[in-house]
């Protein structure tokens, strides 16, 4: 018996969580929203920053401010570590 594969991954946000996700995987994802890492970042502070805003209901836009604030990415004040691009 073959196991059940989907005919397609569906999703409207993916979250990619890892240090310089998006130079390795953007080319991959081409659905919804791809929000990805251009530089090294702190994984868990992120993920609590992302979940959060997905329950609150807040859209990608929204949610992105939020995920590059120093103590959340990672680096300096203005520094973007989390980047998203919408397919």
């Amino acid at each position: 018996m073959t196991p059940f594969m989907p005919a397609k991954l569906a999703y409207k946000t993916f979250f990619y969580n890892a240090c310089n996700t998006g130079i390795d995987y953007i080319e991959n994802f081409k659905q919804g929203d791809f929000i990805y890492t251009s530089d090294s970042c702190y994984v868990h502070q992120g993920t609590k920053v992302f979940v959060q805003g997905v329950i609150e209901g807040k859209t990608t836009e929204q949610i992105m401010p939020l995920l590059n604030i120093p103590n959340v990415g990672g680096g300096d004040e203005g520094d973007v570590i989390y980047e998203f691009k919408s397919f």
